[in-house]
């Protein structure tokens, strides 16, 4: 059975009413269960925030640790770089020569590889 979207929703006055109409003590049961019914719902709403909560503080830390590291990683990577760039500029000023020929080989290589496509 369809519900229609625009009905209104019960009140706890449309309950009370509705168990009255009921055997006595069928609505003390029935009211029991409601209460314990809202108990647990209340008690479930409280866990799911604390761990949202608690999976937001860790997600937040994994992005922290992650971040740590890519910072170290690239930090190591520009230290190489610069020792690199170093030892190229130092070959490249006590052996011109070979420095020139070398970058004509590499030109010369690469220029064959990117032709053959």
């Amino acid at each position: 059975m369809a519900r229609n979207p625009k009905a209104a929703k019960p009140t706890e006055a449309d309950l009370q009413k509705a168990l009255e109409a009921l055997d006595p003590g069928l609505a003390e049961v029935l009211r029991g269960q409601f209460d314990d019914l809202r108990d647990e719902i209340t008690r479930m709403s409280e866990t799911l925030a604390v761990m949202g909560r608690s999976g937001a503080a860790a997600a937040r830390a994994g992005v922290a640790g992650a971040q740590e590291a890519a910072e170290e990683k690239l930090t190591e990577a520009r230290e190489r770089l610069a020792g690199v760039q170093g030892e190229v500029e130092a070959f490249t000023r006590n052996e011109p020569v070979k420095a020139l020929g070398i970058a004509a080989g590499i030109g010369l290589f690469l220029g064959l590889l990117l032709s053959r496509r």
